[in-house]
C-alpha cells in the first residue's frame, strides 16, 4: 500500500481549505434563507416536548392542541425578544438625544477670555457638534429601524417554518425509516434526541445565568444611581445568550450611557463593579451551571460566536453555539468525523466525547426508553 506523500497531504489540505471557504461563501450568500431555516429547526427541536406533552392528553390522531401550545410558547418568546429590543432602543435613544445639546451648551458657556481669544472657532465648533450629533442620531435611528424590520420579518418567517416542521415531523421520521437501515435510523434518531436535549439544557443554563447577571447588574447600577435600571436588566438578560461577547455589550452599554450623560456615581466605581460581577459569574458560576452540557471548547465557543456573527449578523451570534453543539453531536455519531468532534469538544479523549456527545446508557448496553421526537406518533 502506497504511503501518502507530502504533496498529497498538501493537496488534500488545500482542497479542504477551498471547500471550507466555498461553504462559508454559500452560507453568507444564502443568509436570508439559511438563518430562518436554522433557527426554525433548533426551535422545533427545543419546543417538541411541549407539543408531545399537550398532545398526549388527547386522542392519538388529534395533534393540533400540541401544535397550538408549542406555537404559543414560541410567539411569547419572540414577542418578549422584540419588546426588549424596542424598549431598550427607545429609552436609550431618548436619553442620549440631548447629549449633543449639552455639549453644545457647555462649549457656548466657555469663559469670557476663551470666547474672546477663540470666539469664532468656539461658535463654529458648537455648530459642528450640534450638526454632527443630529446626523449621528438620525443615522442610528435609521439603522436600528432597518435592522428591527429585517429581524421581525425573519422571525415571522421562522414561526411559519417551525409550524411546518412540527407538522411534517412524523412523515419525515417514516421516510427516514424507509430509506435507511434500522441501525442507521436508530443512530440518527439518537443524534437528534441528544442535540435537542443539549439545546434545551443550554438555553435553560443561559437563561439562569442571564437572570442572575441581570439582578447583580441592576443592584450595582442602582447603588451607583444609574437610571434606566429596567432597560439594563432586560438587555443584560438578552445578551447573556451570546457567550463572551454578550458580557462585553452588557457592561459597555450602561458605562457608555453614564459617561455620555453624566448621570450616576463615580464612573470608575461602576466599571470596576461590573468587571467584578462578570469575572465572578464567568469564571466560577458559569462553569458550574453549564457543566458538561455545552460540550464545546471555550475557544470554539468564542470563535463560533465571532464567526457566525460575522456570517449571519446578530441572529448568527445567537445561533453560533447551538450550531456548533449540533455539529459536535452529529460528528460524534459518524465514525470518520469523530476526530473533528473531539477537537471541537471540551474533552481530551474519545471516552469523554462519548460521555458528553452520545447516549451513555445506550453505549453501556442499557438503552433508555426512546423519547419521541418532534411530532412523532404517540401511543394512546
Amino acid at each position: 500500500m502506497r504511503q501518502p506523500q507530502p504533496i498529497d497531504t498538501l493537496r488534500n489540505s488545500l482542497l479542504a481549505l477551498m471547500a471550507v471557504i466555498l461553504v462559508g461563501l454559500a452560507l453568507q450568500v444564502t443568509k436570508p434563507v439559511m438563518v430562518p431555516v436554522t433557527l426554525a429547526l433548533f426551535i422545533a427541536l427545543v419546543v417538541s416536548p411541549v407539543e408531545d406533552r399537550i398532545a398526549s392528553l388527547f386522542p392519538r390522531n388529534v395533534r393540533w392542541p400540541g401544535l397550538l401550545a408549542a406555537m404559543a410558547v414560541i410567539l411569547a418568546v419572540f414577542a418578549t425578544f422584540i419588546s426588549v429590543i424596542w424598549i431598550g432602543a427607545r429609552r436609550i435613544g431618548g436619553a442620549l438625544s440631548g447629549v449633543p445639546g449639552r455639549i453644545n451648551q457647555y462649549i457656548r458657556e466657555a469663559n469670557l477670555e476663551e470666547r474672546t481669544m477663540f470666539g469664532a472657532d468656539i461658535e463654529q465648533l458648537a455648530s459642528m457638534v450640534s450638526d454632527r450629533g443630529i446626523a449621528f442620531a438620525s443615522g442610528l435611528a435609521t439603522r436600528v429601524l432597518n435592522s428591527a424590520s429585517t429581524m421581525v420579518l425573519t422571525l415571522a418567517l421562522t414561526v411559519f417554518l417551525v409550524l411546518l416542521m412540527l407538522t411534517e415531523a412524523p412523515r419525515a421520521a417514516k421516510k427516514l425509516e424507509a430509506v435507511s437501515e434500522a441501525e442507521e435510523t436508530s443512530r440518527w434518531k439518537n443524534a437528534i434526541r441528544v442535540i435537542a436535549r443539549k439545546l434545551r439544557l443550554y438555553l435553560m443554563a443561559r437563561a439562569a445565568l442571564g437572570a442572575l447577571t441581570a439582578v447583580c447588574y441592576v443592584a450595582w447600577l442602582w447603588f451607583n444611581d444609574v437610571p434606566l435600571l429596567l432597560v439594563w436588566g432586560l438587555l443584560v438578560f438578552l445578551f447573556s445568550f451570546v457567550p463572551n461577547l454578550g458580557s462585553v455589550l452588557s457592561g459597555l452599554l450602561p458605562v457608555s450611557y453614564a459617561l455620555l450623560t453624566g448621570e450616576g456615581g463615580n464612573i470608575w466605581l461602576i466599571i470596576v463593579g461590573l468587571l467584578v460581577i462578570e469575572q465572578v459569574i464567568g469564571n466560577f458560576v458559569d462553569p458550574h451551571v453549564q457543566g458538561g452540557q455545552v460540550s464545546l471548547s471555550p475557544l470554539v465557543i468564542l470563535l463560533s460566536v465571532i464567526f457566525w456573527g460575522w456570517l449571519w449578523g446578530p441572529l448568527g451570534a445567537l445561533l453560533g453555539v447551538p450550531v456548533m453543539i449540533a455539529v459536535v453531536v452529529a460528528a460524534a455519531h459518524l465514525e470518520p468525523m469523530r476526530p473533528l468532534a473531539l477537537f471541537l469538544s471540551d474533552q481530551s479523549d474519545m471516552a469523554g466525547l462519548d460521555r458528553v456527545a452520545l447516549d451513555l446508557p445506550e453505549i453501556e448496553g442499557k438503552p433508555p426508553p426512546p423519547a419521541p421526537g418532534p411530532g412523532e406518533e404517540r401511543a394512546g
